[in-house]
């Protein structure tokens, strides 16, 4: 299984049976000259909220290559007004498993809001936990820090995290470098890569620096991946 990284927030998981795109902020993403127009081959597309650098390029993807878009429901009600063919639109719910074909994703909570000023519509942030080729993939899209982190380690147990360790650029962290080492602490993951951060920010470094003081990397590998760069699993 192969994991790719474009800057931010957005990845491609890819496996024998499936390829799975997260968070596709690709136009305009200072991270990456990759855009929306040269997605191909995807067989959906999974958003955690509807922030701008986590919704990116998905409606104009989904639309183009007739795939599914997994989000929440207030992301789903608000793209369906804006003319998002309704038929793409698979929207989730905290506790639920969406089943794909050669994969499956367990929706979780993350403790933030998906939020649509324009049309005065919040809603919840999601994260999931995705079961394709082999291994368990936890991206946590965009959330503070809370408690029952630690319990769907136990329950899941992931074996590679993605983990946010800052903010868009111009805005402000929700997970701050020491708290995410904590959180890789009560995770049992294997490889935690860091993510939700702009170009030339060291809180990757400085969350890799927290998590071999807490002893994390004891165990664990911590993977600064750049924009295009592959993790091989």
């Amino acid at each position: 299984m192969q994991i790719t990284y474009y800057g931010q927030s957005a990845f491609r998981l890819e496996s024998d049976e499936a390829t799975i795109l997260i968070d596709p902020w690709l136009t305009d993403n200072p991270h990456t000259d990759v855009t929306g127009d040269d997605v191909e081959d995807v067989d959906t597309v999974v958003v955690t909220h509807g922030a701008f650098d986590h919704l990116g390029d998905a409606p104009d993807i989904v639309q183009r290559l007739g795939v599914p878009l997994v989000c929440d429901v207030a992301t789903a009600s608000v793209l369906a007004d804006r003319g998002v063919d309704d038929s793409l639109l698979e929207n989730v719910v905290y506790g639920g498993v969406y089943e794909g074909d050669g994969w499956e994703a367990k929706v979780v909570e993350a403790h933030h809001q998906s939020a649509y000023v324009d049309e005065g519509v919040v809603g919840p942030a999601m994260a999931y936990v995705f079961t394709i080729g082999g291994e368990r993939v936890y991206h946590m899209g965009d959330t503070a820090i809370f408690g029952d982190i630690e319990l769907y380690g136990e329950l899941y147990e992931p074996t590679v995290t993605l983990i946010p360790v800052g903010e868009a650029d111009g805005y402000y962290a929700e997970l701050h470098p020491d708290e995410a080492a904590l959180v890789a602490d009560w995770l049992p993951s294997e490889h935690f890569v860091p993510m939700h951060y702009p170009p030339g920010s060291e809180k990757p470094i400085h969350f890799a620096h927290y998590c071999e003081e807490n002893g994390v990397t004891q165990r664990a590998t911590i993977h600064n991946l750049d924009a295009g760069d592959h993790l091989n699993l």
